[in-house]
């Protein structure tokens, strides 16, 4: 069974995450011309409400290399309009050691709820929903996705062939990509050292696909890592005008 996968931040107008699980004849369907209304109803939607795709509950570092003695609590913490303009993003959630997210920490413009969130691992969803292979896992759950990724089996990684999403810090994210993405897929990066998107591509032996095999510097980096390299289109800048576009001033695009 084939999926398309998003994971989206609690407090979010769609729940958080959803699995849309799709056999072969319902990918078909979502990607052809078929009326609305059968294409809603070739797929099975799966919604896992008060769920938080993270491993930060069993390890303190974003690669599963340094397990928790025990399983951390969750915090769930509500951006409110002082927080300024993105204040609309949703909620925020993290282990409830978390030195922004412990009890008695002021953090003006943002309110801790009482609801509790039970974690689960991207291996859980996989298990649990009998998913064979993802086709597309789109992430926007502002931060979670460095642990999902970084702590997530190579093997289990294989089976999502296209990855897309927000990093929220290189600093962080680089770890995860050096140290795990780019083992099994060709990655896609646009955007800044602090904020920005990534695509990334299963990797088919050194076969070209949307992505090249070979990997060119992104002219975007961390002070600590420098430029980074990664995977640019196969097309070329000249077929693709919307991307330059897309990318703004001081964004970059390979």
């Amino acid at each position: 069974m084939s999926t398309d996968f998003s994971i989206k931040p609690v407090g979010a107008p769609v729940a958080t995450p959803i699995v849309h699980p799709v056999s072969e004849a319902a990918h078909k369907a979502v990607t052809t011309e078929l009326p609305a209304a059968q294409r809603v109803t070739a797929i099975r939607r799966i919604e896992l409400h008060n769920r938080a795709v993270t491993a930060q509950h069993l390890f303190l570092d974003d690669l599963g290399e340094q397990p928790r003695p025990s399983e951390m609590g969750l915090t769930i913490v509500k951006a409110l309009p002082a927080a300024g303009s993105a204040w609309r993003g949703g909620s925020l959630v993290g282990p409830a050691d978390h030195e922004l997210l412990t009890s008695g920490v002021s953090a003006p413009g943002y309110e801790r709820l009482p609801q509790p969130v039970t974690p689960v691992t991207l291996a859980g969803i996989f298990a649990e929903n009998e998913i064979g292979e993802i086709d597309l896992m789109k992430m926007d759950c502002e931060g979670c996705e460095s642990s999902v990724l970084g702590c997530a089996d190579p093997e289990l990684l294989r089976r999502v062939r296209f990855i897309t999403g927000e990093y929220h810090g290189l600093p962080r994210f680089c770890p995860v990509l050096q140290g795990r993405l780019l083992r099994t897929h060709k990655v896609h990066l646009a955007g800044n050292a602090a904020l920005g998107s990534f695509l990334a591509e299963r990797r088919d032996g050194e076969a070209d696909g949307l992505l090249r095999h070979e990997t060119a510097k992104a002219g975007i980096g961390a002070a600590e890592f420098g430029a980074i390299e990664c995977n640019p289109f196969a097309e070329t800048r000249r077929r693709w005008p919307w991307r330059v576009a897309v990318a703004g001033g001081s964004r970059t695009v390979v």
